[in-house]
């Protein structure tokens, strides 16, 4: 993401955003195929890279084209539905996985046969904005963006420091405190449904009384919360809850700071401002 970002607003100068956003699934379909053709561990950070960088362009254009086709009234409430959308296959996967289980390569056919459907409904979607960019670098936004924008900035540094919290680390630190696999598996879950639960309705709430305060209010459950979650640990149910209602505000986060990212630009700015969200997300 770091790597690619930077450079999003000078491809998007040349090509579209639909054969942009096709080019980089295609990415993403070669490295989660490699993963099924060897385990070699080099190689695996090598399709690590490529699979991990093709999505996260990809999302780095879907919400830059969803930022152009909302206005300020409804932003919050669109890209909610997008987080839910976004969420839904979170839940789904982290549900399938101990399903599924980690031995043969059902997982990566199954990752494989989503991204081939994604990329042949977008080839049939109505979708072909291109915008001229006037950046002279890749980084001469960046600061600009910073200045402009530092609540979406200060927002998404947050959020980027707590997503991998869910993905990896805390079902790690559920087994270390006792509890089983199976809850483990299930935290991601957890964190995933109180996202897709509160997304919409934060989103309609940034709307009708302005992004800083949902901000605000998101920010300062997420430190309170992160501080008292030793105290849910006596009972699972609680815990589970506990960590939906915790991640559901700590998500918040990222869609309200993108909706603000979409309130302060327009135009060819905004593909910029969008690399340098995705830049400081990184």
């Amino acid at each position: 993401w770091l790597c690619i970002t930077p450079f999003l607003p000078k491809l998007h100068r040349y090509f579209s955003s639909k054969t942009l956003m096709i080019s980089f699934l295609a990415l993403a379909l070669l490295g989660i195929l490699g993963f099924a053709l060897t385990e070699n561990f080099i190689l695996w950070l090598v399709f690590r890279l490529v699979f991990g960088g093709g999505l996260g362009m990809f999302f780095r254009l879907v919400e830059y084209w969803l930022n152009t086709a909302t206005h300020s009234g409804n932003r919050g409430r669109v890209i909610g539905v997008y987080s839910v959308c976004f969420l839904l296959g979170i839940v789904i996967g982290s549900l399938l996985q101990p399903e599924l289980g980690s031995e043969g390569n059902s997982i990566f056919v199954l990752i494989g046969g989503a991204i081939i459907l994604g990329a042949v409904l977008l080839a049939l979607a109505p979708l072909d904005t291109q915008t001229p960019i006037t950046t002279s670098t890749p980084f001469d936004f960046l600061l600009k963006v910073m200045i402009t924008a530092p609540l979406a900035m200060a927002g998404v540094v947050a959020y980027g420091l707590f997503e991998d919290v869910p993905a990896y680390l805390f079902s790690i630190y559920t087994l270390k405190v006792g509890l089983g696999e199976d809850i483990a598996a299930y935290t991601l879950s957890a964190f995933a449904l109180g996202n897709l639960l509160l997304a919409i309705p934060l989103g309609i709430i940034s709307d009708k009384i302005g992004r800083a305060p949902v901000m605000l209010s998101c920010a300062l459950i997420g430190f309170f919360g992160a501080a008292v979650i030793p105290a849910s640990l006596g009972n699972t149910a609680i815990y589970l809850v506990f960590l939906a209602i915790w991640g559901g505000f700590v998500g918040g986060l990222y869609s309200v700071s993108l909706a603000y990212i979409g309130d302060h630009f327009s135009g060819e700015s905004l593909i910029a401002a969008n690399a340098a969200f995705g830049t400081i997300y990184a």
